[in-house]
């Protein structure tokens, strides 16, 4: 509707057509070349980041990630980003965006996370601009614009361009458009700041687009500035404002911006379509982001509009309305596929949006045109064009936004059906998943394998399916609800209900196939393992059964037999030990997996298994034993010595020694063979070997680290480590303790001894009790070394001190030799002071005393610091007693020296005594000096013999006096002034303890009766204080005003001090006290207040709340629903006073200091019961509101569907009598149809009212009577009229389809007819369509039998009438028709004649003709698949020819046939030949085009099968043939020989196979020679180098097979010969040693027998050393590793042995005759010149050997070198004879090796013999004995 409306209004105003195209244009234009910039912008901030630059920014920012690295640059955060690529995560990267712009006060409009991720133009634009106008416009204009107090930033950048560009002629810079197309306004910016970079009269001469170039190409050269414009965009009619700006604040950031008001108010003055907007509100620049632009202030209104800003406002909104309507028209229709219909809803309602944004825009220019009209400043034609563009503008606007609405309905109601559609289908998948579900829980575990896999397959079909609807779940995680006025609240919780369950049900599908496979997997691994490996460990008790039955049937007889069997017990019993282990093991996997399993037949089976395995292992254990006896026995009957014997005892012991072998004590007696109980054996001896011996391990470990860490220092560090240690075993202490108990509990249930287990676990748990004590007893240790340590700390410190007096004394020993009276005064006073000082120490010494004698009594204290401390006591105290001796000593002294200056000096000291008194302490020192002072006059005043003298001590001692009482008075003062302040200071600390508790606060409210305690008390102490204080304050001044000088300031600091705060303190308790006692008081009443609140509630609620009401009659409840709004009422009024409440207590809390009262809690608990009151009493108020709002609305519901009972009850009455016809009866019909539609069906409703009213006991008896009433009379109504519809509906649609096929049959005779004429016309007969006759002819007698049936039933006998009511001339429909049909049957006839028969008889021919002539196609001389296609499609062709001719063919030959027959041609036989002639040739060509078609079909297959079978044939030739010419060059056997034969037979077996793939391609090959002639020669070709090449591949196969099979013998040759020499070696020793307890005669016997075996022997490791030299030098590095340590352990042993059999040799008294083992030649001794020569030459030769290895050598040269050869072996076997040395034989043997290898190349022979037979030093014989 849209669209057509659109089309109509836009041929109103067809002359505006141009002008609608210029302006969408435009519009185009603009978006294109912002899209450009702000790409290029965007690159420029990713270039300064590294980041990767965007190409099309529609596209690159729909994902919402470079819109993050963008905003990290811009902000210098680090932004997250989804991982995923999903529509979610884009729009989560999206709005991650936009709440960063938010953060960062970017206001965005309309802008939406889905217009960015739905890649919309325009808002796509706008983001960035909105981007680019923060960071890039106002950030740099942010200071000018704060200082110019400016908010309007466009207004401030074109006062700036104006300011710079006022000084050149022609430019004008007056707004962002048009001024800057010519290019001078760039340039001059730039020619004002840089006069010197350029001309600027060549500038003016340039085009625009030049001069645009100039000025871009300027500014990134010389000032790094982004080249965001292309000349181009900007040199048109109207470049676009937003690019012009960006670039401009560019060149604004980089040059001076001096701005003055002046230039501003120049802007202001400028034109009014050249004035930049002003409104206050907004920054002129970012109301260009909001595409709804804000209505103008009034005073903008009202001021004048100019055409010019009409034109220009009505052009942007003409061009964004072409653009919405294009974009409307080009939306596809509704699609009915879900997530199309998303896509369609967000683009619509993004589309929506940017409309609603647009309405303003509209208005306003409708506006400006009306006020331009009121003006009336236009002329007539203008104000014509304005009041057309007017309704265009209005009419188009009204178009596309009904025709959106329209569009949103139709996309809202498909939605929401494709939804709840794609919702139901997940619920029914749902239903039947968890139907598969229940039914794979109930299916019980398989008993074997294959039936478990065959389960596991099943699950991974139920994974396949969940995999396969994961998508339609992902399509419902963003789904779209639609809410409108017509769907409330109710049905966006139902489908969120729905929701939440089908998301339940889905994740409980999910976590229960995920669990369960994870569990069949695991189940699957160990079943698997626990059967390979019984498969295993059968196949070892079979290998072991038949080694023990060839030892059982050996002949016995033969001690080489006996000595063999011997070998072999010994290695069973080996093995069978260490397989003890395995079988339990076995038995432990079996019972893992029987409890995984949970399978009755699978444990069954299982367990079947294990049984059958310990079977076989407890046969196989007495099989053993009894091969034991029978050797036993042949050894005893052959005579071999007892000590073999005894071995072979041992070699078979009982299965108690392999079972128990940790155990010292007498063992239970072995179980029963037939069933032993392996796995409780093998968990106890895990226990007893492993768990518990290693737990004991680590204990005792722990306390040996433990007690070596007490006994070194630094206990307290160590003891922290030893702590975690310990605390990292409890854990296996508990894990073993929990095993023991649970192995104990299965002994005593199968009847075993549980003493071994129990006893170990109480040697665990000793020991676990022993490390606790441990530890516990280094933490005490710790203690009390810590407080050693101190102790000695102080005695170190307290030793240092009394150093100091005992080196004095030791120093002024000879004081009594002085004469100086001074030296000795100083002495003396020196000595005071230090017996003042050693006195203070006395508390410190005592203390310490004190503090060892507590140490003593600790365990593990030092005994060596209690004497070091009684030591330093008595020093102390001698050295106090010294120094009083030697302070009377120097008294003495000075005594004697009292002269004639003595009383001078006493008075120079009188004088001297107050004058060093500073403080309390010195005025002591001087009373004290004084004192003695007065002592000294009077002493020598009475020593004086002369009566001057004596007047004269009697005036100085007078002055003494005096001066003494005068220091006494001061001391007084200053000790009564300390006391006082102690008293001033005790009071101020207690009151300010007391006031800083503000900050800290009580932890109790009961604490605060204290504070106020507290303060009382401190009040009533204030007037002693300020006593006091004035006591200190005389003190003060008395001690000031006195003579001593030192005492002139004194105390006054501490006097200030106190009063100031006394001052400050006095004040402040007074007040706390005051607000404490206010704060009680109030307090009581807030708790009273609360205590009442509360009372209140509790009954209010048992009054409304708690009782239930019951409602009988609408009265009763109308009655209570008031009653409860009048208490809901009452309720909500007491709000006032909980707020009243609330206030005083939260005024309380902030004034009561810190630790008082705190109501806090009492007043959360009122006011949360009062809200949960105040919403009790709403919900119950509510829920009566509701009661009688559905007893209400019953009412109505009851009255309206009673009147259409009524209605419905009237038009079934009028229906009864209608007149048979198709008018009255669809009217009666229609008028029914309408009332039973009922479009306000409320009985659903009224059912669930009355259901929900009778379900709360509401008027229940009342309900129910209207209910059965109102039923009965719908249920009678109802029934009949339906009964009278299908009455109604059954004779309409007989009279209707009597009307169909009166109107069907005269259609088809119409179009009938009409084909027969045009047939005719165009003689076409039906000889050249038989088909379309016969058709004809079908329906032609189909409407005869159609007429006759209507003419029967008298349908159509009714004449028609006109509309004046008069019969139509022709008689009845039905005899129309009738005579139609006669006329349609004249005209069949002539159509059945035939036409044209001779020209489409020549035309087969000639096709069939072309036909042949490609029969050449079908000749094949090639065998490749491409030329062979190339032929069937040739064929094809030819096919399809044929097969298009056939049917004209046919139809030719048939027709002629029936001309022939009717002699209807002049010459019948020759048409006959004709026919006959085209027939055979048609035949003719069909067999050869399908015979041809076979072959060339077989052949294209053959081809192509022979082509991928040799293609695959020969790959897998040479990636056989690699690895095998590889192992045959180098000759190196593999580690696992078995392994390497095994790989060698399954390559032997394939090639086998390929042998018959072989074959089948020479089949095929002769299959296609059969088809391809000419073709033998090159397929036969092709077969013979296949067949080559598998002779050849099949050959080295076998050689490898033969070449490992031929090393393994050499092997077991050597081991064989190794066993028996060890056996012999071993027999020897033995003999030997039995040999020394032989009488000397047989001894001697025994020694001649042992000499001529050891010349056999040695003959025999002769053989063996050579056997390991060649297989160590020609069998890889793998044999020689595995050979060399057997031939060390021989040359070993068999040296160990001789040396043995020389000394036993000596020992019997036989002579002993050395021979150096030799080839014959005596070994000359060569000196260490001629050995260092000789391993010259051996390493050249070696050198030259490997050169020769890469160069071909010349045959006379080589010559030459073999014999340099010989001749270096020859002299290495001589220097190995003198100086035996393993490097020589080493390196000899490299070079014999070499030598070998490079003449087995150059003779192409398999083996050379070694040119000389030397050996290793290992392989010399050292001595051979003889008697």
């Amino acid at each position: 509707m849209a669209t057509v409306d659109t089309m109509s209004e836009a041929s109103e105003v067809g002359d505006n057509s141009e002008f609608t195209d210029i302006i969408k244009w435009r519009s185009d234009e603009h978006d294109a070349v912002q899209k450009k910039t702000f790409t290029k912008w965007i690159n420029a901030q990713f270039s300064k980041t590294g980041k990767t630059p965007i190409k099309d920014m529609f596209s690159d920012l729909r994902d919402g990630r470079k819109l993050l690295d963008l905003l990290e640059g811009l902000t210098g955060n680090t932004l997250t980003k989804e991982r995923g690529s999903t529509r979610v995560h884009s729009l989560n990267n999206v709005n991650r965006v936009l709440q960063v712009l938010h953060q960062n006060s970017v206001d965005l409009v309309n802008i939406g996370g889905t217009d960015i991720v739905d890649g919309n133009h325009k808002l796509t634009l706008g983001l960035i601009w909105s981007i680019i106008l923060h960071w890039q416009v106002k950030d740099v204009m942010k200071d000018v614009m704060s200082s110019l107090q400016q908010t309007n930033s466009e207004k401030i950048l074109l006062s700036w361009v104006r300011n710079c560009t006022r000084n050149y002629n022609g430019v004008n810079v007056l707004n962002f458009t048009t001024s800057w197309a010519d290019g001078l306004a760039f340039n001059a910016i730039l020619h004002h700041f840089r006069p010197h970079g350029f001309s600027w009269e060549e500038v003016v001469h340039l085009t625009p687009v030049e001069r645009l170039d100039h000025a871009f190409t300027f500014a990134k050269d010389q000032l790094n500035i982004e080249r965001l414009l292309d000349a181009e965009d900007v040199a048109v009619q109207l470049p676009d404002k937003k690019s012009i700006i960006m670039y401009v604040t560019s060149l604004f950031a980089v040059f001076p911006n001096d701005i003055t008001m002046d230039d501003i108010k120049e802007v202001e003055t400028l034109p009014r379509h050249y004035k930049v907007d002003q409104d206050e509100g907004h920054a002129g620049l970012a109301a260009e982001t909001q595409e709804v632009s804000s209505t103008r202030p009034e005073t903008e209104v009202d001021m004048e509009v100019s055409l010019d800003m009409y034109q220009i406002t009505l052009e942007e909104v003409l061009t964004w309305l072409l653009s919405a309507e294009d974009t409307l028209h080009m939306q596809d229709d509704v699609s009915d596929d879900v997530e199309e219909v998303k896509d369609q809803f967000h683009t619509h309602e993004g589309f929506m949006m940017e409309l609603t944004a647009h309405q303003s825009s509209v208005g306003n220019v409708l506006q400006a045109g009306n006020q331009l009209i009121a003006q009336g400043s236009l002329s007539e034609e203008e104000e014509e064009e304005i009041r057309e563009q007017m309704t265009l503008l209005n009419s188009r606007w009204e178009n596309l936004r009904v025709a959106s609405m329209d569009r949103q309905s139709r996309l809202h109601e498909v939605l929401m059906d494709l939804q709840q559609q794609q919702l139901q289908q997940l619920s029914d998948w749902l239903t039947q998943t968890e139907g598969r579900i229940r039914k794979m829980e109930t299916e019980p575990i398989a008993g074997d394998l294959e039936g478990y896999l065959a389960q596991i397959e099943q699950h991974k079909v139920l994974q396949n399916d969940l995999e396969l609807e994961q998508v339609k779940v992902n399509s419902l995680t963003h789904m779209v609800v639609v809410v409108d006025e017509n769907s409330g609240e109710s049905a966006t919780a139902a489908l969120e209900e729905q929701l939440q369950s089908l998301g339940e049900r889905w994740a409980a599908v999910c976590r229960w196939t995920e669990e369960r496979w994870n569990k069949l997997e695991e189940i699957q691994l160990v079943w698997q393992q626990l059967l390979d490996d019984q498969s295993l460990f059968g196949s070892w008790l079979a290998e072991k059964e038949k080694a023990l039955s060839e030892v059982q049937t050996s002949d016995f007889k033969d001690p080489s037999e006996i000595n063999a069997s011997v070998r072999r017990l010994a290695n069973l019993k080996e093995d069978m030990a260490q397989k003890l282990r395995a079988l339990n093991a076995l038995s432990d996997a079996g019972q893992d997996v029987m409890v995984l399993l949970n399978s009755p037949a699978a444990a069954q089976r299982i367990q079947t298994d294990t049984d059958l395995l310990t079977q076989r292992w407890d046969n196989l254990v007495q099989k053993l034993e009894d091969c034991s006896s029978q050797v036993t026995e042949a050894v005893s009957v052959t005579g071999i010595p007892r000590v073999p014997e005894k071995m072979v005892m041992d070699t078979v012991t009982t299965r108690m020694e392999q079972t128990f072998t940790s155990s010292d004590r007498e063992l239970p007696p072995p179980a029963p063979p037939k069933r032993r109980h392996l796995d409780t054996d093998g968990e106890l001896r895990r226990l007893a070997e492993t768990d518990v011996a290693k737990l004991l391990s680590r204990l005792a470990a722990w306390k040996s680290s433990a007690r070596a860490a007490g006994e070194t220092p630094g206990l307290k560090e160590k003891l922290q480590t030893l702590r975690m240690e310990l605390a990292e075993n409890e854990g296996a202490v508990k894990e073993v303790m929990q095993k023991g108990e649970k192995m104990i509990e299965r002994l005593e249930k199968e009847g075993l001894s549980s003493e071994e287990a129990r006893s170990g676990l109480d040697s665990v748990l000793k020991e676990w009790e022993g490390c606790q004590n441990l530890i516990q007893d280094l933490r005490n240790r710790a203690q009390v070394l810590e407080q050693v340590a101190a102790v000695q700390s102080r005695l170190k410190a307290l030793d240092g001190v009394l150093q100091e007096p005992e080196k004095w004394l030791i120093s002024t020993e000879g004081f009594r030799a002085k004469n100086n009276q001074q030296e000795l005064q100083t002495l003396k006073d020196d000595c005071e002071a230090r017996i003042a000082e050693l006195e203070k120490l006395q508390p410190q010494v005592e203390d310490l005393c004190s503090q060892t004698e507590s140490l003593a009594a600790e365990p593990g204290a030092p005994d060596t610091t209690r004497p070091s401390v009684t030591a330093l006591a008595s020093r102390h105290s001698t050295t106090i007693q010294e120094l009083q001796t030697r302070q009377k000593d120097i008294t003495t002294v000075l005594s004697r020296l009292a002269g004639s200056r003595a009383l001078q000096q006493m008075g120079s000291r009188l004088n001297t005594v107050s004058a060093d008194i500073r403080d309390i302490t010195t005025a002591e020192q001087g009373v004290i000096k004084a004192q003695a002072l007065c002592a000294e006059i009077l002493q020598q005043g009475q020593e004086a013999s002369k009566a001057a003298e004596q007047q004269a001590w009697t005036e100085l001692s007078t002055a003494a006096q005096d001066q003494l009482s005068m220091l006494k008075c001061i001391l007084g003062s200053m000790k009564d002034t300390e006391v006082k302040r102690e008293q001033v200071e005790r009071w101020l600390n207690a009151a300010d303890e007391l006031m800083s508790r503000d900050a800290s606060g009580f932890s109790q409210a009961d604490k605060q009766q204290e504070e106020v305690n507290q303060c009382k008390e401190l009040v009533s102490e204030m007037d002693s204080v300020d006593s006091s204080l004035k006591q200190m304050r005389e003190n003060v001044t008395a001690v000031q005003q006195s003579s001593v000088h030192g005492l002139i300031s004194w105390g006054q600091t501490e006097l200030d001090d106190s009063q100031r705060r006394w001052d400050t303190l006095s004040k402040e308790l007074l007040r706390r006290e005051e607000r404490v006692s206010d704060g009680q008081e109030r307090v009581g009443n807030l708790k009273k207040d609360v205590a009442e609140m509360r009372e209140w509630m509790i009954q209010v609620d048992e009054e409304f709340l708690m009782r239930d009401f019951e409602y009988k009659s609408p009265e009763e409840l109308e009655e209570a629903l008031q009653e409860i709004k009048r208490a809901k009422d009452d309720v909500l009024q007491k709000e006032v006073r909980v707020k009243i409440m609330k206030d005083n207590i939260n005024v309380l809390n902030s004034k009561t200091p810190p630790g008082g009262p705190d109501l806090s809690p009492e007043l959360t608990e009122v006011l949360l019961n009062y809200q949960k009151l105040c919403d009790r009493f709403k919900s119950k108020c509510h829920t009566l509101e509701e009661v009688w709002s559905c007893w209400i609305e019953l009412l109505q519901d009851l009255d309206v569907e009673s009147g259409w009972l009524k209605t419905l009850e009237e038009t079934v009455q009028a229906t009864e009598n209608v007149p048979e016809n198709t008018e009255s009866v669809s009217e009666a019909l229609e008028s029914l149809e309408s009332v039973l539609r009922h479009p306000r069906d409320n009985r659903t409703q009224i059912r669930e009212l009355a259901q929900t009213l009778i379900d709360g006991g509401i008027l229940d008896e009342l309900i129910s009577e209207k209910l059965e009433s109102f039923n009965s009379r719908y249920q009678e109504l109802t029934q009949l009229a339906a009964a009278r519809q299908m009455c109604l509906e059954q004779k309409l649609g007989t009279l209707r389809e009597n009307e169909v096929a009166l109107q069907t049959l005269q259609m088809s005779l119409t179009q009938l007819d009409q084909t027969l004429t045009s047939y005719l016309t165009d003689r076409i007969d039906a000889f050249q369509l038989p088909q379309e006759a016969q058709v004809i002819q079908g329906e032609i007698a189909a409407h005869e039998a159609t007429l006759e049936d209507l003419r029967r039933r008298n349908v159509g006998n009714v004449a028609p009438t006109v509309p004046e009511g008069k019969p139509v001339r022709g008689g009845t429909l039905l005899d129309q028709l009738q005579r139609k049909l006669r006329e349609i049957s004249t005209k069949f006839q002539l159509f059945q004649k035939p036409a044209n028969f001779e020209q489409r008889m020549l035309d087969c021919k000639r096709i069939l003709e072309n036909a042949k002539a490609e029969l050449h196609i079908l000749d094949l001389n090639d065998t490749q698949p491409e030329e062979i296609q190339t032929h069937l499609n040739g064929c094809m062709k030819l096919y399809k020819i044929l097969s298009e001719v056939k049917l004209e063919v046919e139809t030719v030959i048939k027709t002629g046939r029936q001309i022939v027959q009717k002699q209807q041609t002049e010459n019948p036989k020759g048409m006959d030949e004709q026919l006959t002639a085209l027939k055979l040739l048609y035949n003719e060509l069909g067999a050869q085009v399908t015979e041809g078609k076979q072959d060339l079909e077989k052949a294209l297959s053959l081809s192509q099968r022979l082509q991928k079978d040799s293609a695959a044939l020969q790959a897998w030739m040479r990636h056989t043939e690699t690895p095998l010419k590889e192992k045959l060059s180098t000759g190196d056997m593999p580690d696992d020989t078995e392994t390497e034969i095994t790989w060698a037979n399954g390559l032997l077996k394939e090639s086998e196979l390929k042998k018959s793939d072989l074959s089948v391609l020479m089949e095929n090959s002769a299959a296609l020679q059969a088809l391809v002639e000419g073709s033998e020669a090159r397929l036969e070709d092709q077969l013979f180098e296949l067949n080559e090449d598998w002779d050849r591949v099949h050959t080295m196969i076998e050689d490898w097979i033969s070449a490992v099979l031929n090393h393994m013998r050499e092997v077991e040759m050597f081991d064989e010969n190794l066993a028996h020499i060890s056996t012999w070696l071993y027999q020897t020793e033995i003999r030997l040693d039995e040999m020394e307890k032989m009488p000397a005669v047989e001894k001697e016997r025994m020694m001649k027998a042992v000499l001529g075996e050891l010349e056999g022997m040695s003959v025999r490791v002769d053989s063996a050393r050579d056997q390991a030299v060649i297989l160590m030098t020609s069998r890889g590095p793998v044999c020689r590793e595995l050979v060399e340590p057997k031939l060390a352990d021989l040359n070993r042993n068999f040296h160990k042995v001789a040396q043995h059999i020389s000394s036993a040799q000596v020992s019997a008294g036989l002579e002993v005759r050395q021979e150096e083992v030799t080839d014959g030649r005596s070994a000359p001794l060569l000196s260490s010149s001629q050995i260092q020569l000789f391993e010259s030459d051996l390493q050249a030769t070696i050198r030259a050997l490997e050169q020769q290895e890469k160069t071909h050598t010349p045959d006379d040269e080589r010559l030459d070198e073999e014999k340099a050869v010989e001749e270096v072996l020859r002299r290495g076997e001589e220097v190995l004879l003198s100086v035996p040395d393993e490097d020589i034989c080493r390196r000899l043997l490299l070079l014999q090796t070499g030598y070998k290898v490079i003449s087995c190349s150059l003779n192409n022979v398999s083996h050379v013999t070694p040119v000389l037979n030397f050996k290793p030093l290992s392989h010399m014989k050292p001595v051979k004995l003889q008697y």
